[in-house]
């Protein structure tokens, strides 16, 4: 639930230019993650690899446009920074 809350509220600070999938398939594919981790790691019911898991409970991939937003958004972010800090 906390990558849920994360996300939820990360998303008010995304650009309007955002993918939509960064709010809706992204969450889906953390969550997917997440309770097959917690399967293997907490409660110890899955034995297998996580990615094997994910592929058994019908995998979502990495939403497409997710990381070129973030990347594209990251390098504009750090030349504004770098600008800032240049004498």
């Amino acid at each position: 639930m906390r990558i849920r809350t994360l996300i939820v509220d990360g998303a008010l600070y995304l650009e309007e230019d955002a993918p939509e999938t960064v709010t809706s398939e992204l969450l889906t594919h953390l969550i997917q993650w997440d309770t097959v981790y917690k399967l293997k790691y907490e409660y110890k019911t899955w034995k297998g690899p996580v990615f094997a898991g994910i592929q058994e409970f019908g995998f979502r991939g990495f939403p497409d446009g997710v990381d070129d937003y973030f990347s594209t958004t990251t390098r504009r972010l750090r030349r504004g920074l770098s600008e800032q800090q240049t004498p």
